[in-house]
């Protein structure tokens, strides 16, 4: 499916897949969590829990809340997650040329990322990519992460744009979701080439694509 950015003015990115990679970092991190809380799992699981909601893989080791609560859950998780993938979460090769051609050309960038905002601006501010994006709405600046649309609308808020004019650039199936429950285009990064179930408006392989 053709991509044409002409059409958009504002660009929501995902962090974790789609700007920067930190896949190895966040297998260790869903490890360390699980077994922290005393989960048994298989590591087969594992490369599967980034791309689905905390609410899915809590329910996928603790279906009826007996050992441990959501909150409980999702704290842990956060808390491993400052341990790993700040330090170990990179640029793609392509993320810097293409957020700065976007810019140049005159059009608005946020991210939305189940990071924490704090992390997700110190990880973009570490690489010299913060300067890009007029806001970064993480996990602690909204009550639902996606699939949820809440922190697309939240970037929306701060423009007078209508939903055509915007897009959702992710890598996930809950990036989608929540691109499609917003009303605004979701396109796809399916860096592997693996992810044709997965509907969305538009796939590309490479960042650079949008440009």
């Amino acid at each position: 499916m053709p991509v044409s950015v002409k059409q958009y003015s504002l660009y929501i990115f995902d962090l974790d897949g789609t700007l920067v990679d930190s896949s190895q970092a966040e297998l260790r991190c869903y490890a360390a969590t699980l077994g922290r809380l005393g989960y048994v799992y298989r590591e087969s699981d594992l490369p599967q829990l980034p791309r689905q909601s905390f609410r899915a893989t809590y329910e996928l080791y603790d279906p009826h809340g007996e050992k441990h609560t959501f909150r409980e859950f999702v704290r842990t998780l956060l808390e491993e997650a400052g341990r790993f993938q700040s330090e170990a979460a990179v640029p793609f090769p392509d993320t810097a040329r293409t957020v700065a051609e976007l810019v140049d050309d005159g059009f608005s960038l946020c991210v939305a990322t189940r990071m924490t905002s704090i992390r997700a601006k110190r990880l973009l501010k570490q690489y010299d990519l913060l300067r890009f994006f007029d806001h970064v709405i993480g996990s602690d600046s909204v009550q639902h992460p996606k699939p949820d649309p809440e922190c697309i609308m939240k970037c929306l808020s701060y423009y007078s744009i209508s939903l055509e004019q915007a897009v959702m650039v992710g890598d996930t199936p809950n990036d989608m979701l929540a691109a499609q429950r917003a009303g605004v285009t979701g396109i796809l990064i399916d860096r592997s080439g693996r992810e044709e179930h997965v509907p969305c408006t538009a796939r590309i392989r490479t960042l650079t694509e949008l440009l």
